[in-house]
C-alpha cells in the first residue's frame, strides 16, 4: 500500500474535490474496496487488486468498519490544516476480504485506514479547475497494472497540468477505454 501513496494521496483529492470543495473533506471519506493477490490466479502487478473507490460519508465509513473511522482527533486536524491555507486531513479507508479459507479471522473483512495530511493549497472554487470525474478508473488502471503513468502522461501536452482541462484529459482516458 505505501508504494502507492502519491496514488491514494491523488484520488482523495479527486474524489472528496478537496482543491474547489473547502468541506467535503470534514464529512466524507474515500473507500477503497481491494482484492488480496493471494484470491486471484495469474500474475498481478502487485499484492492486491482495487475493485472499486467511492466516497462515502463518515456514518457510512464507521457502519462499514464497525469502529470509529473519522474522530474528534481527526476533525481537528483536518481543521487545523485548513485554518493554516491547507486542504485538510484526508482518509482512506480500506476494505479487504480475507484469505481464502482463513477460518482465524474474526471479521469476514479486513480494515485499514490511512490518514494523508494536505497541507498544499487549494486551488479555491474560482480556479477553473474541474475535478476528473473518472478518478476510479484512473485509480484502478494504475494500481491494477492496466494504466501506466505514461499514458497518462501522454495525454498531457507540453504546458504545466493544471492547464490542461479536465474535459479534455477525461475524453483522453475515455479513448483508452478505462
Amino acid at each position: 500500500m505505501e508504494a502507492y501513496t502519491w496514488l491514494w494521496k491523488w484520488a482523495a483529492i479527486e474524489a472528496l474535490e478537496a482543491h474547489t470543495d473547502g468541506w467535503k473533506i470534514l464529512s466524507n471519506i474515500l473507500l477503497v474496496n481491494i482484492i488480496r493477490a493471494d484470491r486471484i490466479s495469474g500474475p498481478i502487478p502487485s499484492p492486491f487488486l482495487v475493485e472499486s473507490a467511492h466516497v462515502v460519508d463518515i456514518a457510512t465509513a464507521t457502519r462499514i468498519a464497525q469502529a470509529a473511522i473519522f474522530s474528534e482527533k481527526d476533525f481537528q486536524e483536518s481543521f487545523d490544516i485548513k485554518q493554516q491555507g491547507g486542504m485538510g486531513l484526508a482518509v482512506v479507508l480500506f476494505v479487504c476480504a480475507p484469505r481464502v479459507n482463513d477460518s482465524t479471522s474474526p471479521s469476514p473483512y479486513m480494515f485499514t485506514v490511512q490518514r494523508y495530511p494536505l497541507h498544499e493549497r487549494p486551488l479555491g472554487e474560482h480556479s477553473g479547475l474541474r475535478h476528473l470525474t473518472q478518478w476510479q478508473g484512473v485509480v484502478k488502471g494504475v494500481a491494477n497494472g492496466d494504466l501506466v503513468i505514461s499514458d497518462i502522461s501522454r495525454m498531457i501536452e507540453s504546458p504545466p497540468p493544471t492547464t490542461v482541462s479536465a474535459a479534455d484529459l477525461e475524453s483522453q482516458l475515455e479513448a483508452l477505454e478505462l
